[in-house]
């Protein structure tokens, strides 16, 4: 995996999309793990995605690239239905796990 060099700093940016990427100073390529310097001076490791622009910075005149963050796959944790209860395979009605399905007999 490429990392950024410790010359390399890196913010972040917002997008023409809208969305959040990040500024890194000098060239960076898409799978490179950077450390984003926060506003509050925390920081925080992305990878990054996809690398949109590489040129001069208009305000520091350093060479700079914008990039995509890659998003991380994210599994949820919520269960699949709410206060035990869900809908029944069987008969379309909503019911508590225990209870007998009134079309086929079997247990929820």
């Amino acid at each position: 995996m490429n990392t950024a060099t410790a010359a390399q700093t890196a913010t972040y940016t917002k997008l023409n999309n809208g969305d959040w990427g990040i500024k890194v100073t000098g060239d960076i390529s898409t799978g490179a793990s950077v450390t984003v310097t926060k506003r509050d001076g925390s920081t925080k490791t992305e990878i990054v995605g996809k690398v949109v622009w590489t040129g001069k910075d208009k305000y520091s005149n350093a060479d700079v690239s914008i990039c995509t963050v890659q998003q991380v796959q994210r599994v949820s944790c919520r269960p699949a239905y709410r206060g035990g209860r869900r809908e029944c395979d069987e008969c379309g009605d909503y019911v508590t796990a225990g209870t007998r399905c009134w079309e086929t007999g079997m247990m929820h």
